[in-house]
């Protein structure tokens, strides 16, 4: 029976090449500056091996020799690290209030930062908004479109086949047809559009405390509501993209026969209308928390109800997902550390299913730092597969 290695040997010398190469690139990604003897005992390859690889990714500008090691006391041998600026991410992030840009290179380091009110009230000029300021870094920066990669997190799910970004309700305008397209030819650049709840889970799977988990699911409560899937370590999306719209749950029906979806009870929007309607003058999310924290009977009230509202959630995300942990985040819900208790209490009360609560650790920039690590995903592999043909044409 032929063993994983023979039929890795029958798809030819050049995949072996361009897999060694990759196994190196990585190394150098994660360790930093080493030289040959040090990727050799990283990575499991032979010497030969490491300075055939190591050569191809010089000539490629995927990797650069730094000269000798200082730290070697004895022969000096010759340190090796990522050429850094061999491509770039763009990630923005689009909220109802905010709209931030950041530009990472291909380590991952941050060349740029800006944040910028969203003043747009239509789409076009969302769009222009977007592109006068990734212009800005691009200008700032003299980036090579070419080897630059921009991620987008938006609210709702992107189409691509249509063009569009459906379920964007927080965005006027935004699932106008084509849209997208208008923006991919403003920003110049390979483009992805992410759902920033997705992001943001992705985020907390890699820098967060769930990254002790291999799944989980990231349950947004902020302007609106969300729900992100991490199953086995990978993003679940669903066969249209729409897995963990979780807004549109219909939970009850009132006496006048208008539905209830889950939004009208979890969000900031929920909140601030159960304090108003429990005599709470111009609240807002902060406020009530700080006044339910403080004593305020009826800001205890506006909380107890909440509390009720994430917890019927909580027990639907568990029933229907399973997970090893739900994980409260978002603007509202990273503030609820002092409420773990009580909303396990109440899922434990309402439901035979036991089920971890967490709060996120990433705040506001969960997801900007979501598009970043998919960016520099889908930058590494494209540039490294640039780099490889290159090197072997």
């Amino acid at each position: 029976m032929p063993t994983a290695n023979d039929r890795l040997m029958g798809k030819g010398p050049k995949l072996i090449r361009e897999m060694n190469q990759r196994v190196l690139f990585d190394s150098l990604l994660s360790q930093g500056p080493s030289t040959r003897p040090e990727l050799a005992r990283a990575s499991g390859l032979s010497q030969p091996t490491v300075i055939a690889a190591l050569n191809e990714l010089v000539d490629a500008r995927l990797v650069v020799p730094l000269g000798n090691d200082a730290r070697d006391m004895g022969r000096p041998a010759k340190l090796y690290r990522v050429n850094a600026a061999a491509g770039s991410v763009i990630a923005v992030d689009i909220g109802r209030v905010w709209v931030r840009v950041a530009v990472v290179d291909i380590a991952g380091d941050e060349l740029y930062r800006h944040d910028v009110r969203n003043v747009a009230r239509s789409a076009t000029a969302l769009v222009d908004l977007i592109s006068a300021e990734v212009s800005q870094a691009k200008a700032k920066l003299r980036l090579d479109p070419e080897r630059t990669y921009a991620v987008i997190g938006s609210p709702g799910v992107f189409a691509p086949k249509r063009g569009v970004v459906d379920y964007a309700d927080q965005l006027p305008g935004w699932q106008r047809p084509k849209l997208i397209n208008m923006l991919n030819d403003e920003l110049g650049t390979q483009l992805q559009i992410e759902n920033d709840v997705n992001l943001a889970a992705l985020a907390e799977s890699i820098h967060g405390r769930a990254r002790r988990h291999e799944s989980f699911a990231y349950f947004h409560i902020g302007t609106g509501a969300g729900l992100a899937t991490i199953l086995n370590g990978k993003l679940h999306r669903g066969f249209h993209g729409a897995a963990g719209e979780l807004a549109y749950l219909l939970t009850a029906t009132g006496a006048d026969g208008r539905a209830c979806v889950l939004e009208d009870v979890v969000s900031a929007r929920a909140l601030t209308a159960s304090a108003r309607e429990l005599g709470l003058v111009n609240p807002t999310p902060e406020a009530v928390l700080q006044l339910a924290a403080s004593g305020d009977p009826a800001a205890r009230q506006v909380m107890d109800r909440f509390v009720e509202g994430i917890s019927a959630a909580v027990i639907a995300i568990n029933a229907v997902l399973d997970p090893e942990c739900v994980v409260l985040g978002g603007g509202i819900g990273i503030r609820l550390q002092d409420y773990v208790a009580e909303i396990s209490d109440a899922v434990t009360r309402r439901s035979p299913f036991h089920v971890d609560l967490d709060v996120a650790t990433l705040c506001t920039d969960a997801t900007l730092r979501g598009a970043v690590d998919m960016g520099l995903e889908t930058a590494r592999n494209a540039m490294f597969r640039l780099g490889a043909r290159d090197s072997v044409s």
